[in-house]
């Protein structure tokens, strides 16, 4: 009925007010409500209306791992979260598409309530490593063997620290398949105290898989960027660019390479615009980690902003001493 509709769009407005959008966005995303609510179920552009405002209000706009940490911890000392109805200003007794989202402070955003399909999706991650020492000793236990490597990636986690994570270099891990590429993205996400989101470039060959479809079109969504950071939840994840050599190009799509730039580019992604959300979002807080089998298929402009790590393959006494603790 109207009334599990307007609860509907009500809890989805909450979700994006927890999330602290710019006013722009917010502004959007109450007219997009007061649309759908207006056309009605039966009306044919009704799912896909409906389908933006959930895209809109489930992207992480300005929350960051820091932020679910921190509410986690909240959560665990006092055993539960309140009702938490600070967020937002409703224009209407039962709080429906005519609400007014207002940025929630973060002790209210703390206590708005979680849907939990959300809390569900959210990946698990601990707290970021304290010292250097201990971003070593992360990697240490999670992978055998390549010590240059961990020196570099710990020397390119002391540089983020010092530059507050503004335009570090971005690492790219070359090397053959089963090396441990994607694992060892995984303990630079465990270091960082973040979650890891894995985007698969194998075979892309339509920039709109980047920059995301218009709304026009139908079956239209966003790029593959904002698909992982809506399922993360998080605005700052470490998020894993696979085998970036595998791009295709092609005449008629576009070229996935060029879209990969913009989203790359510290002097653009703080404004991200994303074709099918239409509104500029922050990817500069992002931590980037690319993977390739070799440099040959690399794009030149793509390689240029990438600090090539190359991943050997294990000796024989490596490849034993990783076998052991799991054979015996």
């Amino acid at each position: 009925g109207d009334g599990a509709g307007d609860g509907e769009i009500a809890a989805l407005l909450a979700r994006l007010a927890r999330s602290c959008p710019p006013p722009e966005v917010a502004a959007a995303a109450s007219k997009e409500a007061r649309r759908v609510e207006a056309m009605g179920e039966a009306s044919p552009g009704h799912a896909a209306a409906r389908a933006y405002l959930e895209a809109l209000c489930e992207l992480p706009w300005r929350r960051y791992a820091s932020d679910v940490l921190r509410e986690r911890a909240e959560a665990s000392a006092s055993g539960g979260g309140g009702s938490g109805r600070g967020a937002m200003t409703r224009g209407g007794g039962n709080g429906g598409p005519n609400a007014k989202i207002v940025a929630a402070p973060p002790a209210a955003a703390a206590a708005l309530p979680v849907a939990p399909s959300m809390r569900d999706a959210l990946p698990s991650f601990g707290p970021p490593a304290s010292s250097l020492s201990e971003a070593r000793r992360i990697l240490d236990d999670s992978h055998h063997g390549m010590s240059k490597i961990k020196d570099r990636v710990v020397e390119h986690l002391a540089v983020m620290r010092l530059r507050g994570g503004a335009k570090a270099p971005l690492l790219c891990l070359v090397g053959p398949p089963g090396v441990g590429k994607t694992s060892l993205a995984s303990g630079v996400a465990a270091v960082l105290g973040r979650p890891l989101v894995r985007i698969a470039l194998g075979g892309v060959r339509d920039e709109s898989e980047i920059r995301g479809h218009r709304r026009t079109y139908v079956g239209a969504m966003p790029g593959r960027v904002l698909q992982g950071l809506r399922r993360c939840g998080v605005a700052d994840p470490v998020i894993l660019l696979d085998e970036v050599d595998k791009l295709s190009h092609d005449v008629l799509r576009g070229d996935p390479a060029s879209a990969l730039l913009e989203v790359l580019d510290p002097e653009q992604n703080a404004h991200f615009t994303d074709a099918y959300v239409g509104l500029p979002f922050d990817l500069s807080r992002a931590v980037f980690v690319a993977t390739a089998n070799g440099t040959r298929g690399v794009p030149p402009p793509l390689l240029d902003r990438l600090e090539v790590l190359q991943l050997s393959g294990y000796t024989l006494e490596e490849k034993v001493a990783i076998a052991r603790p799991h054979l015996l």
